[in-house]
């Protein structure tokens, strides 16, 4: 079940993102930084995030057995700047590893963009690891289209993030 994510809800997003995580980034990203992991820390940034929350933006969580397995966010492009062709963002997307393959993400995915549409935003970026190549085949079996790399950084050490855009999120909603 697909639904808008409460405040009540953050400690199972907190740790649907630092399972993910571990299980995604194992071998992409230096062990330092999964061990620092903290799901009382990420609970507080969640609960900050969803009490802050602007109108146009939001947080959708999928339940199975009445247990968060997934959650998307978007909302504006927080970098329109570098980026002026998409007035949306995916700003993530994560699911446990033993719900990814069944169509759970797709479902997300198509939620988030129906909400950029109901919010006159009719385009979409997201980023993803360079190295994170089933996320990257993912949007791109999604319709999404390669747009530009970046670099960033995260606890110290460097990684490439690659960009995937849509300019006509109606396709990607129905």
């Amino acid at each position: 079940m697909l639904r808008v994510a409460t405040l009540e809800d953050a400690p199972g997003i907190a740790r649907v993102h630092v399972e993910s995580w571990k299980t995604t980034y194992a071998g992409l990203m230096p062990e330092s930084i999964l061990a620092n992991l903290s799901l009382e820390k990420r609970t507080q940034n969640m609960e900050r995030f969803l009490r802050s929350q602007p109108e146009h933006a939001v947080t959708i969580v999928t339940e199975e057995d009445g247990c968060i397995v997934g959650f998307a966010q978007c909302g504006l492009n927080r970098d329109l700047e570098m980026d002026p062709a998409f007035a949306g963002e995916l700003y993530g997307i994560y699911l446990l590893k033993e719900w990814q393959h069944q169509g759970l993400g797709k479902q997300l995915v198509k939620t988030a963009s129906r909400f950029l549409l109901s919010h006159a935003l009719k385009s979409m970026i997201v980023w993803a690891l360079a190295s994170n190549q089933p996320a990257c085949r993912f949007y791109a079996a999604l319709g999404g289209s390669s747009i530009r790399e970046r670099e960033i950084e995260i606890q110290g050490q460097r990684m490439l993030e690659t960009s995937y855009g849509w300019n006509d999120l109606r396709r990607l909603a129905s």
